[in-house]
This record gives C-alpha cells, sequence and structure tokens, in this order.
C-alpha cells in the first residue's frame, strides 16, 4: 500500500540574516574579518572612535558635580531654616503670652493702651517673620527635591554614555557567518549604518512550489524525502504552506525544516532539492524488483514463470519504491516474476 509520488524541484531558503551596525556617529575601523569568514558571539569585529562620547561623560561629570554641590547647599540651609523656625516659634510664644498679658493689665488700667498696641504689633511681626521663613523652608523642599531629581537624571546620562562607550567595541550578537561587508575598512558611520551581515550557519529551509492538487497528500504526511543535485538523501517535514499562490503555474509555496543534518552540499542559498512528493493518497499498488525489469526498445519487459515457463510481458512502469518499481500495467498480484538466471 503506497502513495504514488512525483519529484517536485525545489531550492534551499536560507534564514534572516543578522544586521551589525554602528552604533554612534564616528570614525569606524571594521575587525581583520572577510566576507565567508565566521564569527562567534561576542567577538569583536568593530571599534568606533569614543572621542566624542568622553568629552561628554567629563561635560556630565562635571555637570554632577555642580548639581550636588548645589543640593548640598539646599541642605544646609533647610537645616538652618528648622533652627531659625524653632528660635522664631519660641519669640512667638514669648510675645503672645506678653501681648496677653499687656490686655489683661489694661483691662485693669495697669497700663496703658499704647502698651497693649505696642506688644500687639510685636506678636504680628513675630508671626509674619515666621510665616515668611516656613515659606523659605518649603520653597528650599521643593529645591532639595529637584536637586535630587537632577541628580538622578546627569547619573543616568553618565550610564547611559558609559555604556555607548564600551559599545563602540562592536560585537556579534550571535554566531554565523559573514555574507556582507561594507567596502571601506575605515571610514565614518551614522548610527544604524550597517557594517556588515552575518548569517547562521545551519539556518536553511527548503522552500517548494507545490501544485495545488498535491496540497492535501502533503498535509498528511509526516515526513518527505529529498536529495540534492549528488543523490545524497535528506529528510524534510512541512513546517507552513505560505499564503502566496502562482495563478499561472498553479501553484502554492511551501517551507519545509530539515530532519537532521544538513548536507554540506545543501548549504547554500537557492542550492537545488528535489523533492518526492505524494500525489496519490495511499492504496494498493503491484511492486516488482528493480532486478527483474529490462529496457527494450518502447519501452520496459519483465518474465513471468507460468508452469515452469519464462513468459515475456510488456509492462508500464510507474515510480521507483526503494529497491521496487510500482507496475502500472502487465503484471497481476501474486505472480511470479523472474529476477535473473
Amino acid at each position: 500500500v503506497l502513495s504514488i509520488f512525483s519529484d517536485i524541484q525545489g531550492r534551499v531558503a536560507a534564514g534572516p540574516d543578522i544586521a551589525i551596525t554602528a552604533t554612534t556617529n564616528a570614525v569606524t575601523e571594521l575587525g581583520a574579518l572577510q566576507i565567508g569568514g565566521e564569527v562567534m558571539a561576542g567577538q569583536v569585529v568593530a571599534k568606533q572612535d569614543a572621542g566624542d562620547l568622553r568629552q561628554r561623560l567629563a561635560l556630565f561629570e562635571t555637570q554632577l558635580d555642580e548639581a550636588q554641590l548645589r543640593l548640598a547647599q539646599t541642605e544646609q540651609g533647610i537645616a538652618d531654616d528648622k533652627i531659625l523656625i524653632a528660635l522664631l516659634e519660641g519669640q512667638l510664644a514669648l510675645l503672645s503670652g506678653k501681648s496677653s498679658r499687656a490686655e489683661t493689665l489694661a483691662a485693669r488700667n495697669a497700663v496703658s493702651v499704647d502698651a497693649v498696641d505696642t506688644a500687639r504689633s510685636a506678636e504680628i511681626r513675630a508671626r509674619e517673620t515666621l510665616a515668611q521663613r516656613r515659606a523659605a523652608f518649603a520653597a528650599k523642599t521643593y529645591q532639595q527635591q529637584l536637586g535630587a531629581a537632577a541628580i538622578t537624571r546627569i547619573e543616568l546620562e553618565i550610564g547611559a554614555i558609559k555604556q555607548d562607550i564600551a559599545d563602540t567595541k562592536i560585537t556579534a550578537p550571535a554566531d554565523g557567518q559573514i555574507i556582507f561587508m561594507q567596502p571601506s575598512r575605515i571610514g565614518f558611520n551614522r548610527t544604524g549604518d550597517v557594517l556588515m551581515r552575518t548569517r547562521a550557519i545551519d539556518d536553511f529551509e527548503v522552500e517548494v512550489d507545490i501544485p495545488l492538487e498535491y496540497i492535501g497528500f502533503i498535509v498528511m504526511s509526516k515526513s518527505l524525502e529529498a536529495t540534492d543535485f549528488a543523490g545524497n538523501s535528506v529528510s524534510l517535514k512541512l513546517r507552513v504552506m505560505l499564503p502566496v499562490q502562482n495563478v499561472r503555474t498553479g501553484t502554492q509555496t511551501a517551507r519545509f525544516e530539515v530532519a537532521g543534518d544538513l548536507p554540506r552540499s545543501l548549504r547554500a542559498e537557492n542550492a537545488p532539492v528535489t523533492l518526492r512528493v505524494p500525489t496519490t493518497s495511499p492504496a494498493p499498488v503491484v511492486l516488482v524488483a528493480k532486478d527483474a525489469v529490462i529496457p527494450v526498445s518502447g519501452g520496459h519487459v519483465l518474465f513471468v514463470a507460468e508452469e515452469g515457463v519464462a513468459i515475456q510481458r510488456r509492462i508500464r512502469l510507474g515510480n521507483a519504491a526503494g529497491d521496487k518499481f510500482v507496475i502500472l500495467d502487465g503484471v497481476k498480484p501474486g505472480e511470479m516474476v523472474i529476477t535473473r538466471g
């Protein structure tokens, strides 16, 4: 019980490239690499001049020192204001008591009204001074918060610049083979300019344009066999049917994963692959050994043993199935076929 297979030409499709780009606007020097060479993850492949970044780092470090001094000055002012406020609150308490006593004495005609007004005025001035000092204290508290925020922002800027300086040593993010390099080994590059592209050595799939009437049979197949130009066999597994159809050829593009190791001959984009695709559902077929089939002019024949006599039969061949041929016509199931002798 077999499916009838047909050979369909496919091609090797490479996986996505990895672009290694410049990290800043600076003069860039590529490493001693060539197209086709292999790089390892973390390997330094290029260096950029970090002079401008170091100058910016020194400027921000100076700004950080200034911001820290301003914050220290503000904090000292806050501490001084706390002491002054405590003194003013004590003075206000004394003046408030003095004013109360003056009002009591004035009610008894022991002091004049002018003395009461003087005590009240002193209390009011003390309250005004205390209010002004508390307002100044609140303002310095906000200045303290702004100063702390400014220091945090500058520290973040410094951290980012330090990271940018470290990134001027450009490294490969993954193992791969170089497939593109910019023409100049030393030159000025802007942020994002592609310096080189790499591709994983084993990141390949097989792409085949499948006739629409065969898609159902392929989807039901667990794996399919394919061969390269030298006849090396490789096992493929359907990964996805792409939503791309060619109306002219009546085909749809499919992508297949490679099961096991990919032969060295297929580790190249557009390498040809011949895929054996089922064209029918599994059905009973007649098989004979390949040794029994004899090519003749106009077709093929074989010999069937009938009561001790070799009878020649003309046959119509189908596909090969391992070391056998599918016989479409000329032999019935159960007949004895002569292979040699």
